[in-house]
Parts: C-alpha cells; structure tokens; sequence
C-alpha cells in the first residue's frame, strides 16, 4: 500500500500569514515525523513517500532515521500560507509517484490510525468534511485519493480556487472590494502570489463544484499536536 507524507522538518524563520511558523524544534518534529512513519507502517502501508520542504536538505543521518520512507527534498520558496507551501510541495512529489494506486497522503508530525485508502469506497477522495459558518472545509491532515492523476487535479483545482478567491462575489462586501481593486487598483495591497485563503475550504469548494464522487467520515483517525505556538492536541 502507498502512502505520503509532506513534511518540513526545519521551517523557514520567515513568519506565515498568522504569525511565526512554529516553536517546535527541528529535534522535536523530527521525532514526531518517524512516529507519523511507524504509524503507517504499523497500518500495513509499505511504500511511505516522504517530501519535504525545508530551507535545507536533510543529511544522511537524518534520512536514515527516517527509513523505511523514501524521503524526496524540494527547496521552495517558503510561503506564508502552508496550504500553498503543502500543495506545491505534493506537486513536485507527484511526478515521482507510481500511477494506478489508491494514495494516502498524511501531514508529517501526526499520527494515523485509520487506512484511509481502505474507506474510498471506489470514489476519488475519502476524507473528513468540516462545516462552520464560513463553509466547508477538507481536513488536509489526512486523506486518501484514487491515484496520482486525481491528487495533481485536487491540488491544481484546489489552487485555482485558492488564486480565484479574491475575485468572488459572495455579498456586498466583497463586491465593494471588488469595485476598488478594479476602479483603484493602485491602493490593491491584497497578496495575490501567497492568498490568506484557507486551502482546505478552497479545496471543499473545487470538489463540490465538480461534484466529485467521495466518502465523507466523521473521523480519520489522525492525532497529533498542531504546529503553532499553543500546540493543542488534535485528534479528528
């Protein structure tokens, strides 16, 4: 079985949108990246494609503690959004990836105690579907794809959805910010190469509009400590 996980083992010291990347040590995540292997390995996944974006390549020390997983090292320019930082980094990998085979992607640092591959149910995606008033949102953490030619169209659509944002109309408040972009665009400071759009909610949005077949789940099966400077439990 094929899993991948993405991963920045040491982040970039320049901040996200919501602040500094992280405070957690390069030690710290490293340890809790080989926790998110063994947690696969113990599901019965034996082919673990790791990639990772940090500022440097990892040495071949830290590759070996990462064994059995393949690790792949694509140095990207650190956006502040991770979403966007995630799904090009899934891009890069994707090419390396063998074609035909059901795909569980999971966050480095989380745990999971669900094969999801096995819940796709012959749809393209599995995953878990989060409503709040802003919308629905995919859970990112964990997930499970047909294949790798559905998981480049997820993560291509998904960052359409993601540039567009901006331009959608959705009341009157964003139709005003419409008319000043347009009517002024010298006072536009919106960051249109690094949107602050929540990837999950444009990735809930790209399949439902094209109304791709998938399993929704109350639960994945995925835990682990969020990467911000609170560091709560997240268990979904």
């Amino acid at each position: 079985m094929l899993a991948v996980i993405s991963s920045c083992l040491a982040p970039s010291l320049q901040p996200g949108h919501d602040g500094a990347r992280t405070n957690i040590s390069v030690e710290t995540r490293l340890g809790q990246t080989r926790e998110s292997i063994a947690s696969l390995v113990r599901l019965g996944f034996d082919e673990i494609y790791l990639a990772d974006n940090s500022e440097h390549a990892p040495s071949a020390a830290v590759i070996d503690q990462l064994a059995p997983a393949r690790v792949f090292h694509f140095g990207h320019f650190p956006h502040r959004n991770k979403g966007v930082a995630e799904a090009y980094l899934l891009l890069a990998l994707a090419p390396q990836l063998p074609a035909g085979r059901p795909i569980m992607k999971l966050s480095g640092r989380y745990r999971a105690a669900m094969n999801l591959c096995a819940k796709l149910e012959g749809n393209e995606l599995v995953g878990l579907f989060n409503r709040s008033d802003n919308g629905t949102a995919l859970s990112t953490r964990g997930y499970a794809v047909s294949g790798r030619d559905f998981l480049q169209r997820l993560l291509l659509g998904t960052l359409d959805e993601l540039y567009a944002s901006p331009w959608r109309v959705v009341g009157p408040r964003s139709l005003f910010s419409l008319a000043r972009r347009v009517l002024a665009p010298g006072s536009d400071t919106y960051p249109y190469s690094d949107p602050r759009s929540s990837i999950e909610m444009c990735a809930a949005r790209w399949l439902a509009r094209h109304r791709v077949p998938v399993t929704r789940l109350d639960k994945i099966g995925i835990e682990g400590l969020l990467g911000s400077w609170i560091n709560p439990l997240i268990s979904e």
